[in-house]
């Protein structure tokens, strides 16, 4: 998910804090300037954008996965059904909306940055060949 937070966490990875409240997120109350940032992104390609409503919308990745998006006033939920790629190029397109937005990966317990997360993300494609190697994975 996304948060607009209201105070520094950095370094990054952070550990999620257990006292998030609202001193500490700042609310969305529109999530209007984020879909107009989608519309006229070129990493949305035409009809690869549905906003089902005002709060909602599912992006269809160029490698055939999806990310779909709830806009509440807390929070940016997130279901990624894509490469980490995709999430991290979102990622960086909120940030163009909304600078103060870190990302906060629950199943880790961790809130990135999008450097963080890009880092991870390496971290975790390299893993996952070295694990492909070691046991013949795809062949």
């Amino acid at each position: 998910m996304f948060l607009r937070v209201r105070r520094d966490l950095a370094p990054f990875p952070a550990s999620v804090p257990v006292d998030l409240d609202e001193d500490t997120i700042a609310t969305i109350a529109d999530a209007a300037p984020l879909q107009d940032a989608l519309r006229a992104s070129p990493l949305v390609e035409a009809g690869s954008l549905n906003l089902a409503d005002a709060t909602r919308f599912t992006w269809w990745t160029p490698d055939g996965g999806t990310l779909e998006v709830h806009a509440m006033p807390q929070a940016l939920s997130m279901r990624a059904h894509a490469h980490w790629d995709h999430v991290a190029q979102l990622f960086e397109l909120v940030r163009g909306v909304w600078p103060e937005t870190l990302l906060f990966d629950l199943q880790q317990g961790q809130v990135h940055d999008p450097a963080s997360f890009r880092a991870a993300i390496e971290r975790n494609d390299r893993e996952l060949a070295d694990y492909r190697a070691r046991t013949g994975a795809d062949r």
